[in-house]
């Protein structure tokens, strides 16, 4: 976790989506295993990190070599859902329960986040696959 940096930020398509990056910063290679997720805390009162989403794990392990990157799409809200949500412009991430959450800030942030429905993919290779759940 220490040699990957973060980045977050918010797309087009599809609606009340946050693509979420993780680039490998060492000099080795770095594997996600096909059950990987990004650990997601979207308000500093979280109690559970952010769900992921079934189905959407890759179908092999992610290997990231030096500078390469991995993607995780992260679903923040639903048009019709009527929970009552959050704005905010950061959230933590960390890579497994063992290390310590960093402090992403989303790009063309702030975003609206429902707590009941915001879900997180598993790491992806590519951002296409991230970002279709």
């Amino acid at each position: 976790a220490s040699a990957l940096t973060f980045e977050a930020g918010t797309v087009n398509r599809p609606i009340n989506h946050v693509l979420l990056k993780a680039t490998n910063t060492s000099k080795k290679t770095c594997d996600f295993s096909a059950e990987t997720y990004p650990l997601l805390r979207l308000h500093k009162d979280q109690q559970a990190v952010t769900p992921v989403i079934d189905g959407s794990e890759p179908q092999a392990v992610v290997t990231l070599a030096p500078g390469e990157t991995a993607y995780a799409g992260v679903m923040l809200s639903a048009a019709d859902s009527p929970e009552k949500g959050f704005r905010t412009s950061k959230f933590g991430v960390a890579v497994s329960r063992d290390t310590t959450l960093k402090n992403v800030t989303v790009k063309g942030g702030p975003v609206y986040v429902q707590p009941g429905v915001a879900q997180v993919t598993y790491w992806q290779d590519n951002p296409a696959d991230a970002l279709v759940w």
